[in-house]
């Protein structure tokens, strides 16, 4: 307990210290990041939104065929519609 009160004490005393090269740092160098972290978080969004596109088309595709080859000649025909020959 004791050191993380002295530890409080000295990160106190440093940010009182370095307060003008803080907020310097701070205006400096804050919009920049914020920039980059937006890019980064949109490239990821475009990154997502492509690979679910993909998946579903693959897996659309993939139950498509499944489907075809568990019933042949049901595809296109109405729900309920008897497809059997005869």
């Amino acid at each position: 307990m004791l050191s993380f009160l002295f530890g409080a004490v000295a990160g106190a005393l440093a940010a009182t210290y370095w307060r003008a090269d803080l907020k310097r740092l701070r205006d400096d160098r804050m919009p920049d990041l914020r920039q980059r972290a937006a890019d980064k978080v949109e490239g990821a969004e475009r990154a997502i939104v492509d690979t679910v596109g993909r998946l579903s088309k693959r897996a659309s595709s993939t139950l498509r065929s499944g489907r075809q080859a568990s019933h042949p000649g049901a595809m296109g025909s109405a729900p309920g519609e008897d497809t059997r020959l005869g």
